[in-house]
């Protein structure tokens, strides 16, 4: 019944051992669908957080910490407006004490700049999976994509799906089409669309990837007829 604006900060670190299977990658322009299954004994890969120390935020603002709720996993809700499109943020981190730890690290992110602007968020209230869906939206940078997705779970049956679908910001709208939506449930869940800056790069020791970007989230509740 409202609209909130949150500006939060992230960062996990985490090593992962064994092998796991997604089908979650989608092409340009193509939606996938998932549906829960149940997992097989042993199957699933296991993860292991990495103690990255300290770990602070400054942009234009100002600068402000992000708390470890659990080792490995930061996260700060930050002041309303921290955030401001085109802004250059710089990630630090003090190197981690406790084995397995992640040394220390400096990683910048520039947001997204136009931000992304969904324009026909009131039409996602409620939708009839029978005749697709179009999402339409302003701004967002030059060359960048829209990821568009969408869950729901069945009143009755408890069943659940989602769909992601990816579309180059330059095209403005994008059609999912009936029969992506026909694979959800009747029931209750949500649509969000999400716009990324750039990936940027860090090294760190005890890290074989490090990877930092800036994004833009919308998300309404939605009604599937």
């Amino acid at each position: 019944g409202g609209t909130q604006t949150t500006n939060l900060a992230v960062g996990i670190f985490e090593s992962v051992t064994g092998t796991s299977y997604s089908s979650g990658s989608v092409s340009i322009g193509g939606c996938v669908v998932t549906q829960p299954q149940p997992v097989p004994a042993g199957t699933n890969p296991t993860v292991t957080y990495l103690d990255a120390g300290s770990i602070s935020v400054a942009g234009p603002s100002g600068t402000t910490s992000l708390p470890a709720s659990l080792v490995g996993l930061y996260e700060a809700q930050l002041a309303s407006g921290f955030i401001s499109p085109g802004g250059t943020y710089t990630f630090r981190g003090t190197g981690g004490t406790t084995s397995p730890a992640v040394g220390p690290f400096t990683a910048t992110v520039t947001f997204p700049n136009p931000p992304l602007v969904w324009a026909n968020t009131a039409a996602f209230a409620t939708v009839t999976r029978a005749s697709g869906a179009t999402f339409t939206w302003t701004g967002g940078p030059s060359g960048s994509y829209v990821i568009i997705a969408g869950d729901s779970t069945g009143a009755v049956t408890g069943a659940s799906a989602s769909y992601t679908c990816i579309a180059p910001v330059a095209a403005g709208s994008f059609t999912v089409p009936s029969y992506v939506l026909s694979a959800l449930p009747a029931g209750t869940g949500s649509s969000t669309m999400e716009n990324t800056s750039s990936y940027a790069t860090f090294t760190a020791n005890g890290l074989d990837s490090g990877i930092a970007l800036g994004a833009v989230v919308v998300s309404v509740n939605t009604t599937y007829n």
